[in-house]
C-alpha cells in the first residue's frame, strides 16, 4: 500500500522483535530501529515491549505497523539510506525529529482505510487524542511544573491506559523533553504545507519522504521549489 504513495529500494526489509531493555524506560508498546546510517544494510526493526504485552492491543499492532513501519519510520528510514543525499541531509538532529515524526503521524491517516474494520479509523483519531494529550503533558510537567502523579492520572484517565504504559508514557517526557511536541505538530505542518500549495498527496508524500533527516522549515523551502531546483540542492544526481 506504501507504493501508492511512496517509491522504495528493492532491498529493505522490516523484523518483529522483543524490545530492547533499554527502549523499555520510555516506550509503553513498540519503538522503530534501524542499522546506522554507515552500514549497507536496509534493515529495520519494529520492537514491541514484550514486558506489557497486554497492553500491546490490535489497535496498537495496526497503527505501529503504519507508523514504525510502512509508510513510516522504516519507510523513511530506507528512502533516506539508499539515497545519493548529502550527509548533512542524512545525519538525524533533534531539528529533524518534527520532519521525522511529523511524516509518520501523517502517515496514520494517510493510509486509515488500510485494514478493513471501522475500528483503525477510529484508533486513528485515538491516536490524535494521544498526541494532543502528550503535549498536554509536556506543558503541564515543563513549563506549569505539576507533579508527575497528574500526568499519570491524565494518561490514565483521557487515554484509558493502565497504570504501567501510563507511567512509561510519562517517563518519556522526563528523559526526552519537548520530543513529544514533535508527532502532533510536525503533522500539522507539513498538511497545512501541502494544501497551501494545493499539492496531491501522493507527490506531497514522495516528496517529504525523499528529503532525508531535515528541519521542518528546510523541508518546507524544499517543498516549495520546483523538482529540478530541489534535485540541484540536494544533489540526487551526484553521490556524496
Amino acid at each position: 500500500r506504501s507504493l501508492q504513495y511512496i517509491t522504495l529500494p528493492d532491498s529493505e526489509s522490516m523484523e518483529i522483535a522483543p524490545m530492547t531493555p533499554a527502549f523499555k524506560v520510555t516506550c509503553p508498546w513498540g519503538v522503530y530501529s534501524s542499522e546506522l546510517m554507515t552500514s549497507r544494510h536496509l534493515i529495520g526493526r519494529l520492537e514491541l515491549n514484550d514486558d506489557n504485552y497486554q497492553a500491546v492491543t490490535k489497535g496498537w499492532i495496526e497503527m505501529m505497523a503504519v507508523h514504525e513501519g510502512y509508510p513510516g519510520h522504516h519507510a523513511h528510514f530506507a528512502k533516506t539510506k539508499s539515497s545519493t543525499l548529502p550527509a548533512t541531509f542524512r545525519t538525524s538532529t533533534t531539528a529533524a525529529d518534527y520532519l521525522i515524526e511529523g511524516i509518520a503521524h501523517r502517515s496514520e491517516r494517510l493510509v486509515e482505510d488500510l485494514f478493513p474494520e471501522e475500528a483503525y479509523r477510529l484508533f486513528v483519531a485515538y491516536r490524535r487524542l494521544h498526541c494532543t494529550v502528550r503535549i498536554k503533558a509536556e506543558i503541564d510537567l515543563h513549563l506549569y511544573g505539576l507533579p508527575v502523579a497528574s500526568t499519570v492520572a491524565d494518561y490514565m484517565g483521557i487515554m484509558k491506559f493502565d497504570e504501567l504504559s501510563a507511567k512509561i508514557q510519562t517517563q518519556a517526557h522526563l528523559i526526552q523533553p519537548g520530543r513529544a511536541f514533535s508527532y502532533y505538530t510536525g503533522m500539522r505542518v507539513l498538511e497545512t504545507a501541502r494544501i497551501r500549495l494545493g499539492l496531491d498527496p501522493k507527490p506531497f508524500t514522495e516528496t517529504i519522504f525523499s528529503c532525508g533527516n531535515v528541519s521542518l522549515r528546510t523541508m518546507l523551502a524544499l517543498a516549495e521549489m520546483s523538482e529540478d531546483g530541489r534535485q540541484r540542492v540536494m544533489r540526487l544526481d551526484t553521490p556524496d
